[in-house]
């Protein structure tokens, strides 16, 4: 799993994609928006980690 977090509009976007390959080159599969402030990277973490543990599967 490979993700992008970058700041956009008072907000922190997410974006997750599965393979060997750059953003620029890959198809996103999951894209989030979160709070810019310390709940919403929390909340961000927990989105990630999620992702990573059903890519496993």
């Amino acid at each position: 799993m490979r993700y992008k977090i970058e700041p956009e509009n008072d907000k922190l976007v997410a974006s997750v994609w599965y393979g060997p390959y750059c953003f620029e080159k890959s198809e996103v599969a999951e894209q989030s928006e979160f709070e810019l402030s310390e709940n919403g990277r929390t909340a961000m973490i927990e989105w990630l980690t999620e992702k990573g543990k059903t890519m496993g599967q």
